[in-house]
């Protein structure tokens, strides 16, 4: 007989990173997350996909901090995009997996004008 309560489940980086990504993407706003050429050259020399433009940290409790670094596109309120980013990484998360959300801090690193 299996006995739930002392079975565990641990869930990388990896997969709360992909977690963000797709919170984050479908945001009014969001031209997209991260940065192109970083992600470009990170690709070169790794063989698995890179969530580059989110940053993840843990503390010794187990609570996340996330960054998320994305490209806005020009006219929607910088303030509103990140309090929907914030929101939707919080729910993503505490709705997704059993990980508390310390921070959600937000790096708008570019505007983009047009599509």
């Amino acid at each position: 007989m299996i006995d739930p309560l002392n079975e565990t489940t641990e869930i990388t980086h990896e997969v709360v990173q992909t977690i963000i990504a797709l919170a984050v993407k479908d945001i009014k706003g969001i031209v997209q997350v991260g940065n192109p050429p970083a992600r470009l050259l990170q690709a070169v020399f790794r063989s698995t996909p890179s969530n580059q433009g989110i940053d993840l940290l843990q503390d010794e409790n187990g609570d996340l901090t996330v960054g998320v670094h994305v490209t806005v596109r020009y006219g929607r309120s910088l303030a509103d995009v990140s309090d929907d980013i914030r929101q939707a990484v919080y729910d993503a998360i505490t709705t997704q997996t059993s990980m508390n959300v310390k921070a959600v801090d937000v790096y708008v690193d570019g505007i983009r004008f047009s599509d």
